[in-house]
């Protein structure tokens, strides 16, 4: 930030030319880099607001047993904030972690969860595109349906643009089993109207969660090239 003084041509400048931005303040008159400003109410913003409120209420809808049941749960099996490894969740925050993984993916509410957690999984994804279809093999360390996984896509892009990785974008939820040859051609254009080429990349986004407890496992990313479809 720079301090600017006026002479008798102009007495003052304000508001924002390109990327810089004029303004009066306690230190006088001053000149900055604009911000770049992102928008708090996108669709997808809004859409997670509206998921978490969703399991908010049905927190406050759960009886005073079902409530004491997650608390319990939650503290026999530990688990912790995202940012703060050594703040332990409660059982309203677990409940609320787990269900707005629940909503997204159109399943029920889990008002009693099971007395079981399971060891961390790994997995990946491959790619494949034809002018006309696109299909993923997933790979998975776990093999069982007492998780779901919760899987993100991103546009494709090159080596040089990298940080388009950053932003997948939800595309499904489904029990976590192992398969290959899963098409996601209508899905894809949908999401981002014309399908990849080989050679472009892909980052993906994985996140476990319990199908019967209130296990959420560490979200797991990744990029991936995309080759032909045979």
């Amino acid at each position: 930030m720079a301090r600017i003084i006026y002479g008798a041509l102009a007495e003052s400048i304000r508001g924002s030319i390109g990327g810089t931005t004029f303004q009066r303040n306690a230190y006088g008159y001053t000149i900055k880099k604009k911000p770049n400003m992102i928008n708090p109410n996108s669709e997808w913003q809004q859409a997670q607001k509206i998921i978490f409120s969703k399991a908010v209420g049905a927190w406050n809808a759960l009886t005073t047993a079902q409530r004491l049941d997650w608390d319990s749960w939650a503290s026999t099996y530990p688990q912790y904030a995202k940012h703060n490894a050594s703040s332990q969740l409660s059982g309203f925050a677990v409940f609320v972690r787990q269900h707005c993984l629940r909503f997204l993916s159109n399943l029920a509410v889990d008002t009693n969860p099971t007395y079981h957690t399971f060891a961390a999984a790994s997995c990946g994804f491959s790619f494949y595109v034809s002018a006309v279809a696109m299909e993923y093999d997933f790979t998975d360390t776990n093999g069982n349906e007492d998780f779901w996984v919760n899987v993100s896509f991103s546009r494709p892009f090159s080596g040089s643009q990298n940080f388009i990785g950053t932003k997948p974008r939800y595309f499904f939820t489904e029990p976590s089993i192992s398969g290959a040859g899963r098409v996601i051609t209508s899905t894809w254009l949908a999401k981002f109207g014309t399908l990849p080429q080989v050679g472009q990349q892909i980052a993906w986004r994985a996140i476990y969660f319990g199908n019967d407890n209130g296990q959420v496992l560490g979200e797991q990313t990744g990029i991936q090239a995309i080759v032909a479809l045979v």
